[in-house]
């Protein structure tokens, strides 16, 4: 969520030390906070949505769906 949503804030519940120690914290920890490019890769308003995003030369996945589970294939 933190890739595909613009502002990460609204799903930041804690204070940051609760995350100390959790499974996937050093990731979160490197997720950019800004972006140098936007592509949505495909997108269903209301179902799903996968997008990346650039900083720098390293690009970002991130994709999110409604209640129903879905494949995604990247190539």
């Amino acid at each position: 969520m933190y890739i595909v949503l613009e502002s990460a804030l609204g799903m930041i519940c804690d204070a940051p030390e609760a995350y100390l120690g959790q499974p996937g914290f050093e990731s979160l920890k490197r997720v950019p906070a800004t972006w140098d490019e936007t592509r949505v890769i495909v997108a269903v308003p209301g179902k799903y949505i996968t997008i990346a995003r650039r900083k720098g030369f390293d690009w970002y996945i991130g994709a999110i769906t409604n209640s129903e589970g879905r494949n995604l294939t990247l190539i």
